[in-house]
């Protein structure tokens, strides 16, 4: 089945594939960090995974293949709140950390900024629906090159949080649903990162 699913995403447009590719990474990070005991202190969860405890609550009690089939769903499940202000990049790029589960959350912002920002490129109008962003903030984006991109990432602000609703995730994880009912579902139960 993963063998079909990959030949069937190489099929897929550049941002069909990025929505596709960041659902399935975001869960399966989360899954592994909670079936680790990773996310025991609530500080690191307030930090990393904000308004996210239910979500890693129903993570813990599924398998592997229940999160990989939550994540196969044609819409992204996860947001980004930009912030379209001015930023001291070169504070951002000072950052530096030991700790494993900081680096991972970076890198994951600076992945799912990179997909916005090629979307953006590619065609502002379908990036800014997908993406659940407003225009100003994909004009924004676009002014940042590859490497001021990853040290806005190191902005703790701009970690992931769900845009699927929590009813999503629940429906999904108790209900036998087709890839286009998941995606159905995840568009309707769509909210605004900040909101989450």
């Amino acid at each position: 089945m993963l063998s079909a699913i990959s030949e069937h995403t190489r099929q897929l447009l550049p941002i069909q594939r990025s929505v596709l590719h960041e659902n399935r990474a975001a869960l399966l990070r989360r899954w592994r960090l909670v079936r680790a005991g990773a996310l025991e202190d609530p500080r690191l969860i307030s930090r990393w995974f904000p308004r996210q405890r239910e979500l890693l609550d129903l993570l813990d009690c599924l398998s592997e293949e229940e999160v990989e089939t939550m994540a196969h769903v044609g819409h992204p499940l996860f947001g980004v709140s930009l912030r379209c202000t001015d930023f001291s990049l070169d504070a951002c790029a000072a950052f530096s950390t030991s700790d494993a589960l900081e680096r991972d959350s970076v890198q994951e912002s600076f992945l799912a900024l990179g997909s916005r920002l090629d979307a953006a490129r590619c065609d502002k109008t379908k990036a800014c629906s997908t993406f659940n962003m407003t225009a100003a903030e994909a004009d924004w984006l676009q002014r940042f090159c590859p490497l001021e991109l990853h040290n806005l990432a190191r902005d703790p602000s701009m970690v992931l949080a769900p845009i699927a609703s929590a009813e999503y995730f629940m429906v999904v994880s108790t209900k036998k649903l087709s890839y286009t009912a998941r995606t159905l579902m995840a568009i309707v139960s769509r909210r605004q990162p900040s909101l989450a």
